[in-house]
């Protein structure tokens, strides 16, 4: 007789017919300005981070930390998080328009910086929200410092990558989005990357539940085997269970 039982199952939501209530949003930009970042490529990061805080609605809690081997916050350059306003809005532009090109990449050392810039908004109900953007690979990392970056940022944000060009490593970024519940996509037209920073930004501002989780509560008959997401990545989050009442566990599923 069969000793193993598959399931699929669908997770889905709905409006209950009341208003959502009004999210209290976080949100960080990781801009890689590594030496390869050189010429159209900061031209068009610039313009695009322009857009994505454009896109912000006013009261959006805002970080923004640029990258090589090293992190800078360049808004706000004390670091923390800042309400978005007329005034800080076109501060955190004027900053981003003076980013320079230098150095190396580490993109685990982001990523924990991102972090440091979340916790820094502890409201409960904030759906903090990242995007990161390279153009080349952790050429100055390694692997396993990258794993322990992602371990440290689990279920702390969400995250959306984006390749920039064609020279960077599909494989990292499909490591971070599946770590950070986000999704890793390919911009291959330098020039259309503002418009997929504005999409971005408004599909940060649909999210109105920070954390989502799914409980499983097998009985005496069953153990858990494997636990895989498979849209819109395919993650084995058979690791990532957290214990929750008697046999039962969590399965975080982000935001």
């Amino acid at each position: 007789r069969s000793s193993r039982v598959d399931a699929l199952i669908t997770v889905t939501a709905r409006p209950t017919g009341l208003a959502a209530p009004e999210a209290r949003i976080a949100e960080v930009l990781i801009m890689d300005r590594s030496l390869s970042m050189s010429g159209e490529k900061i031209y068009e990061a610039r313009r695009a981070a322009c857009a994505a805080i454009d896109a912000l609605p006013e009261g959006t809690f805002l970080g923004i930390i640029a990258g090589d081997r090293k992190v800078e916050s360049l808004f706000p350059p004390a670091g923390g998080l800042t309400s978005i306003d007329a005034k800080t809005r076109e501060t955190a532009k004027r900053q981003v328009m003076g980013l320079r090109p230098e150095g190396g990449t580490e993109i685990g050392r982001w990523l924990l910086a991102a972090g440091r810039l979340f916790a820094t908004e502890p409201a409960a109900g904030a759906i903090r929200h990242a995007v990161l953007y390279t153009d080349g690979k952790n050429e100055h990392e390694t692997p396993a410092a990258l794993d322990a970056a992602l371990n440290a940022c689990a279920d702390r944000f969400l995250c959306d990558v984006r390749g920039l060009g064609d020279d960077w490593n599909y494989s990292e970024l499909l490591r971070i989005a599946e770590a950070l519940h986000g999704d890793a996509a390919a911009v291959l037209r330098i020039a259309d990357l503002t418009d997929d920073f504005t999409q971005l930004m408004h599909k940060a501002r649909r999210l109105v539940v920070p954390r989502t989780y799914l409980r499983l509560r097998p009985n005496d008959r069953f153990r858990i085997g494997s636990i895989a997401q498979t849209h819109p990545v395919r993650v084995d989050l058979t690791q990532r269970q957290q214990p929750a009442d008697g046999a039962a566990v969590d399965v975080p599923l982000g935001s």
